[in-house]
């Protein structure tokens, strides 16, 4: 079989995308992973490291679902923490 540099690289693009939607698709094959998910972030003792920790944690979650397809993310209810972050989301 003989292949140009540029087929070669638009097949491997194309089995790296295959993968990466089917390694999703078994992940998130479960009887419960069509249902709804609710996550809590509360900040412990800590003061402001710890608001602003939850802040950190808050805005990865909420970036990391976003990048996928079918995720919607909505904040039910925030408590904003005394000088940075959130005492709770």
């Amino acid at each position: 079989i003989s292949m140009t540099a540029e087929e070669c690289e638009s097949c491997a693009v194309e089995l790296l995308e295959s993968q990466q939607k089917y390694e999703l698709t078994t992940l998130l094959s479960g009887p419960y992973d069509s249902s709804n998910c609710r996550i809590v972030l509360t900040a412990g003792a800590g003061g402001t490291e710890a608001c602003d920790w939850v802040n950190m944690l808050y805005r990865m979650y909420t970036r990391h679902a976003n990048h996928i397809d079918d995720f919607k993310v909505s904040t039910l209810d925030e408590s904003a923490g005394d000088v940075v972050g959130y005492k709770s989301v």
